[in-house]
């Protein structure tokens, strides 16, 4: 599958990374920050196809907690988003990605390989 992780954080996004592409995906991983902004994601969503895109839930300036995984579904319809963090997606975040048409699973870190595979969203390697 062609997977896209987003964190503002790169140890996480290289963990990924290394993690997904050693299950056989095809992963691009990018890192906002102050050299790669959400609109180099975007165009990123628009030049790929991704099957999903796993997602930081934190706000990445300039964008919101929303705005992303909004704009992503905009873009790419039949993505399916996963939103990663240590805490679970505020409710009223919850709400407004709902109100959007933005459905959504969520993956806690640190998380184990048990986790992805009960959110079945893409393949895991059962070994």
């Amino acid at each position: 599958m062609k997977l896209l992780v987003v964190d503002d954080e790169r140890p996480i996004v290289n963990h990924m990374h290394k993690l997904l592409t050693g299950w056989g995906h095809q992963v691009v991983s990018l890192c906002v920050d102050d050299e790669l902004t959400t609109g180099s994601v975007l165009k990123e969503v628009k030049l790929r196809k991704f099957d999903v895109a796993l997602v930081d839930n934190f706000k990445m300036p300039p964008l919101l907690g929303t705005d992303l995984p909004a704009r992503i579904k905009r873009i790419s319809p039949a993505t399916k988003i996963i939103i990663m963090g240590i805490a679970p997606v505020e409710p009223a975040v919850a709400d407004a990605l709902r109100r959007e048409g933005v459905d959504f699973k969520q993956l806690l870190l640190p998380f184990e390989r048990i986790n992805l595979i009960f959110m079945g969203v893409f393949c895991v390697p059962q070994n």
